[in-house]
């Protein structure tokens, strides 16, 4: 009940949000997966062409096979009229958890590589009226 209340009406930009998650095993036995709830500001795809931003790193053909948005587009930041004025209603919130043995600075170390996905999956991200975090 709670995880509905805290995703329900969440947008990525102009498409639908919400709650999503990703899991890898090894063949060795680690595991890693991801709990992320979705309610950006930015978008997670090129509005002009309706491509993925982390099309670069797609596999399987996980977003349609339709590629990377242009170089053009890649460069463009969202063109975000924000401030810091407008209320903070938007954030990206999540949760990498794995059975590998971590110290504090590990763990910290996947937070920091966790959120440059989250920055090549949403532009703008980090806006003045977003609080996207990662947890470790």
């Amino acid at each position: 009940m709670v995880i509905a209340a805290l995703v329900d009406g969440a947008m990525a930009g102009s498409l639908k949000g919400g709650l999503g998650s990703a899991s890898y095993i090894t063949e060795e036995g680690l595991q890693v997966g991801g709990l992320f709830a979705v309610n950006s500001y930015g978008s997670v795809v090129d509005d002009k062409t309706g491509q993925f931003w982390a099309a670069t790193d797609e596999s399987n053909q996980e977003f349609g096979a339709k590629g990377p948005p242009n170089k053009a587009s890649l460069n463009i930041l969202g063109g975000t009229s924000a401030s810091r004025s407008m209320p903070k209603q938007n954030t990206t919130i999540g949760i990498i958890a794995t059975n590998a043995k971590l110290d504090s600075k590990g763990a910290k170390r996947i937070a920091i590589m966790s959120h440059s996905g989250m920055s090549r999956a949403i532009r703008p991200i980090h806006s003045p009226v977003d609080g996207d975090v990662i947890l470790y």
